[in-house]
């Protein structure tokens, strides 16, 4: 992989982050679609992948850092105007992340097989894209607030969340 092509691939990992399009689907995808020599089974793909998440996530951790310092408040001082609710909230997340870290370490070397499959990956993200379709359509419950999420909703949502370390379907 060229520095070109690493700056690339970077640029559109960031763009694509935040919408519901998989960046990861994308940056799979990409090199194939352009004819770039780029070996999506080298052993270091999938680190540079995970880099490049990385750069992402810092960056909306530096965005959103009176919100991670609020929740670092809550939890480690129990203080601040909803300590209460940072506090809930926090380990609601915690608790949605756990389905994720488990399946993730309990199926990497399968997982990994994915990064190397474009066209695989192009499925995914087709099948995302319809499922993302029907809930929006379908959606039949009104918003609910984040205070209101229970212990069973976070652990649902994790479980769901599974299907973004698949490439072509996560989220992000």
């Amino acid at each position: 992989m060229t520095s070109l092509h690493a700056i690339i691939l970077a640029i559109v990992q960031g763009i694509t982050e935040l919408f519901p399009i998989s960046s990861l689907g994308h940056a799979v995808i990409l090199p194939k679609l352009l004819g770039w020599p780029i070996d999506e089974e080298d052993p270091n793909f999938l680190p540079f992948l995970v880099v490049m998440h990385l750069g992402t996530a810092t960056a909306l951790l530096l965005y959103f850092w009176r919100d991670w310092f609020d929740f670092g408040r809550a939890v480690i001082f129990r203080s601040g105007p909803r300590a209460a609710e940072e506090g809930r909230l926090f380990w609601r997340v915690v608790v949605a992340t756990v389905p994720a870290l488990i399946i993730g370490l309990g199926l990497e070397h399968l997982l990994r097989k994915g990064f190397g499959a474009p066209k695989l990956a192009a499925g995914f993200l087709i099948a995302n894209g319809v499922m993302l379709f029907l809930a929006e359509r379908w959606k039949g419950r009104a918003a609910r607030s984040l205070d209101a999420l229970s212990w069973a909703d976070a652990l649902v949502i994790g479980i769901w969340q599974c299907l973004a370390l698949i490439p072509g379907f996560s989220r992000s």
